[in-house]
């Protein structure tokens, strides 16, 4: 697995669990329960959205590492 995805998975992971707990802060201080609603869901999916793209790109590599094993044969 590329070591540059495991980089991004955890620098998502980061950005998302702040942008979530920034969302959240935002709706104690302004009293709108929709910004704490919408930040927990954002605390929860953000991850799972990071995770399912890094998956993706993981499998795009190995396809592409297959790819050119049977090209290299031909």
């Amino acid at each position: 697995m590329p070591k540059i995805i495991i980089f991004i998975y955890y620098l998502g992971v980061i950005l998302s669990v702040m942008s979530a707990l920034g969302t959240i802060f935002t709706g104690f201080a302004y009293g709108g329960g929709g910004l704490v609603f919408t930040g927990l869901i954002m605390l929860v999916l953000g991850p799972l959205g990071v995770r399912l793209a890094c998956e993706l790109y993981i499998v795009l590599f190995k396809m592409y590492e297959k790819l050119s094993i049977i090209a290299d044969k031909e």
